[in-house]
């Protein structure tokens, strides 16, 4: 209902369109060919927002993508950065991401099933969902763990150990929690859904490192 009003909102709208403006100036005064990108990304959401969103994968997907090719892109405007590094941040928030929208998608689970959404949430239900949440938390963590080669040919110690340390405690460990709180007979999906976000923003954050 809520998102129904906005969509019948005047000042949502042009609240919408003047985003959408600065954005479009942002990419021009940055790289003229961004903007190509941003109106095919503009168009992804669209279309996710009214159609793909209750789909089962494709909508997970769309937006995870969308994600992951915001990281991407900043090797067209920094061709200097390292393929492989952006690689590596670009898979994780692909997943990073996918996984919080299955938590997501958990936490509406009641409100999604009385308007009829058929995302796959809906379709795989709460406990095979959660099966495929762990899977992908478990992955995450294992390319994260054999990330510790890509790091070390960043930074030598004592700075490897920082930016290891950083990545234990401000992305292993998040991730971990979520994984035992899945394994609860009731668990808590917003603290689940906390963590993830925290997860993902610090993982990106890290970035900053290099």
């Amino acid at each position: 209902e809520a998102l129904a009003f906005l969509r019948n909102n005047k000042l949502f709208w042009l609240i919408y369109i003047l985003l959408n403006l600065v954005g479009l100036l942002a990419a021009w005064m940055i790289q003229f060919k961004l903007i190509y990108i941003f109106v095919v990304i503009q168009l992804l959401l669209f279309v996710y927002s009214y159609s793909w969103k209750d789909l089962p994968i494709l909508g997970n997907v769309t937006i995870s993508t969308i994600v992951a090719l915001a990281i991407l892109l900043v090797r067209w405007v920094h061709p200097d950065l390292k393929l492989n590094l952006l690689l590596f941040y670009s898979l994780f928030a692909f997943f990073s991401t996918w996984i919080r929208e299955m938590i997501k998608d958990i936490e509406d689970f009641a409100g999604d099933s009385e308007v009829g959404s058929r995302n796959l949430i809906q379709l795989m239900g709460i406990k095979k969902s959660l099966f495929l949440i762990r899977i992908l938390i478990l992955f995450v963590l294992a390319t994260l763990f054999t990330s510790w080669e890509l790091i070390g040919s960043f930074f030598h110690a004592p700075l490897s150990w920082v930016v290891l340390i950083y990545g234990l405690v401000c992305i292993v460990l998040p991730m971990v929690f979520q994984l035992i709180i899945s394994y609860q007979n009731y668990p808590n999906y917003k603290l689940m859904s906390t963590l993830s976000k925290y997860a993902m923003i610090t993982g990106i954050l890290s970035m900053l490192f290099f």
